[in-house]
C-alpha cells in the first residue's frame, strides 16, 4: 500500500479512519472521512438551493458531503468556505482548489488539493460487495470479466466492486480535465488493472487511446473500497505524474 507522508493531511472523527486516510493520500492533499450520521455542520447559504426538494436520506448525504468538504478545505487552507453546486450539479470548488466527493450509506469522503500541485482529483467509496454479478457485463470489459470468472465468488464480488469503484473515480478525475463529456467511453470500454500488492490502479480507454492512462490507488477500510485517481499540475513534477499524457492529450 502507498505510504503516509507528513504533507498528507486527513481528518476524521475516528482515529483508525484518520490514520488510514492519511497513509493513503499522496503528498499535498487533505481529506475527511467520517460517518454520515456525524457529519452534520450547518450548510452555507450558497449550498442550500435545491435542498428543500431533497428526501431526508438524500439531504443527510448532501449535508455529510458538504461537511466533509468544509473540514478538508479547512485542513488544507485554514479557511471556512462554501462548496455550492455547478449547473451540472458537480461541486463548485473554491478558486485555486480541486477536489472530489463520494459517499456510501455509512461514510462520506472528501479529498481536496491546491491547483498549484494537482490538476484533478477523483475519489469514490463503495461497500465492498455492492456490485452483484447481474451488473458485471454492463461495466466490465471482456478481460475484466474473464478475471472475475476465474475467482471464487467470495473474492469475485469484492473484486468486481473494486473495479467499478475505480472506474467511478477515474471518470470523476477525467471530468475535470476533458471538457467534452461525449468523449467519455462507456464503463465496459475502460480497461482497469489492479496491483493488489502495491495498492495501485490503472485505467485505459479501449476506444480513445488519446485519453490519459490514469494511475490511481485504492484502500480497503471497514468493509469499503476507497479509490483515488489524480493528475499532478504541469508545474508539479513526479515520476508518477500523469502530466505527460495530459499535455499530449490537451495541447
Amino acid at each position: 500500500m502507498t505510504g503516509a507522508t507528513a504533507s498528507s493531511l486527513a481528518r476524521s472523527g475516528g482515529g483508525v479512519a484518520a490514520a488510514s486516510l492519511q497513509a493513503f493520500l499522496p503528498p499535498g492533499m487533505a481529506g475527511c472521512l467520517d460517518e454520515v450520521k456525524v457529519l452534520d455542520e450547518p450548510l452555507h447559504a450558497e449550498e442550500t438551493p435545491g435542498t428543500e426538494r431533497m428526501v431526508p436520506t438524500r439531504l443527510r448525504e448532501y449535508v455529510a458531503g458538504r461537511t466533509a468538504a468544509h473540514r478538508a478545505i479547512r485542513d488544507l487552507t485554514g479557511k471556512s468556505v462554501s462548496v455550492p453546486k455547478n449547473p451540472d450539479r458537480s461541486p463548485a470548488w473554491p478558486e485555486g482548489l480541486c477536489g472530489s466527493l463520494s459517499h456510501s450509506r455509512r461514510y462520506a469522503l472528501c479529498v481536496v488539493a491546491n491547483l498549484a500541485h494537482h490538476q484533478a482529483i477523483g475519489v469514490d467509496i463503495e461497500e465492498d460487495s455492492r456490485l452483484e454479478e447481474d451488473l458485471w457485463d454492463q461495466v466490465m470489459t471482456k478481460t475484466e470479466r474473464t478475471f472475475l470468472d476465474s475467482l471464487p465468488r467470495e473474492r469475485a464480488v469484492p473484486a468486481a466492486t473494486l473495479l467499478f469503484s475505480a472506474k467511478e473515480a477515474y471518470y470523476k478525475c477525467l471530468a475535470q480535465c476533458v471538457a467534452a463529456k461525449d468523449l467519455f467511453p462507456e464503463p465496459n470500454r475502460v480497461e482497469t488493472s489492479i496491483d493488489f500488492d502495491a495498492g495501485t490502479l490503472f485505467c485505459l480507454s479501449r476506444e480513445d487511446k488519446s485519453l490519459p492512462i490514469a494511475e490511481g490507488r485504492f484502500l480497503h477500510f471497514d468493509w469499503h473500497w476507497i479509490t483515488l485517481f489524480y493528475v499532478l499540475s504541469p508545474t508539479a513534477h513526479s515520476s508518477s505524474s500523469l502530466c505527460p499524457q495530459l499535455e499530449h492529450r490537451f495541447s
